[in-house]
């Protein structure tokens, strides 16, 4: 919005202007340049903070344009790698010492079909691991909201508390969840570490395609694991939402 605009009207000034107001140095198109990186990359990453969630990679992902972005702007953005805002040091040694120490059962407990299921190729998973074989997987869930702390994300009923299929892309995030297990070699722990990659519904489900497939994984769930995505406070609506999108379907030759 405003930040192109002003650096498009930069341009302007620099490409077109000269012809009717006379030629400018180097070192005063220079100065005007840096004059709104000053201005404006530091707001860009603070509003990128406040934001939080996928946001936050994109500025991430910007940092290393360093053939198209200014020295300003790239040192600034690279501020979110090592310095973005972390959660409270209590709220993350509480989650550290809630399942610390904890049987893998105890830990599942909440996850339906776990116990009967999961367990057993669980603990054989456990193991078996070694300190030169990394395994990861992945998960989705649908939230209201792009918090990376999701503490009470599941078995939630008011989820889908005004959402109608009107604004559900919008008001819903997926979020997709990179988790990996690593055993330590000296101390012989288990490692669990996830990377969350996140955006609004309708900027992941664009296409009939994509609407098909996140509608057959739904009703592919259980109803316990429905419940515990929190998916039935929301579901009508989605489903109403997704058939709009598959229903761009009819208008293609030769469907």
């Amino acid at each position: 919005g405003p930040v192109v605009l002003a650096y498009r009207w930069n341009e302007f000034k620099h490409n077109k202007l000269p012809a009717l107001l006379g030629p400018r140095t180097e070192a005063e198109r220079a100065a005007a340049w840096a004059a709104l990186d000053d201005r404006y990359a530091q707001r860009i990453v603070d509003l990128l903070n406040e934001l939080q969630g996928m946001y936050i990679k994109y500025g991430q992902i910007g940092s290393g344009l360093t053939n198209t972005l200014s020295a300003a702007w790239i040192e600034r953005l690279r501020t979110l790698e090592d310095a973005c805002r972390p959660q409270p040091l209590a709220v993350v040694a509480e989650t550290i010492e809630a399942d610390c120490g904890r049987p893998l059962d105890a830990i599942h407990e909440p996850v339906p079909g776990y116990a009967e299921r999961l367990s057993r190729q669980m603990d054989r998973l456990f193991s078996g691991l070694t300190p030169d074989r990394l395994l990861w997987r992945r998960n989705f869930s649908l939230l209201n909201s792009p918090e990376l702390h999701q503490p009470a994300g599941h078995n939630d009923p008011e989820t889908g508390r005004g959402m109608t299929a009107e604004n559900i892309g919008e008001k819903l995030w997926f979020r997709v969840e990179r988790q990996t297990l690593r055993l330590l070699p000296r101390t012989e722990t288990t490692v669990f570490t996830v990377r969350i990659h996140q955006a609004r519904l309708q900027d992941v489900v664009t296409t009939p395609e994509r609407a098909r497939d996140l509608a057959s994984a739904i009703d592919g769930m259980s109803d316990g694991m429905r419940r515990y995505k929190s998916i039935p406070g929301f579901e009508a609506p989605l489903k109403a939402w997704l058939e709009g999108l598959m229903s761009r379907d009819i208008a293609r030759p030769g469907t």
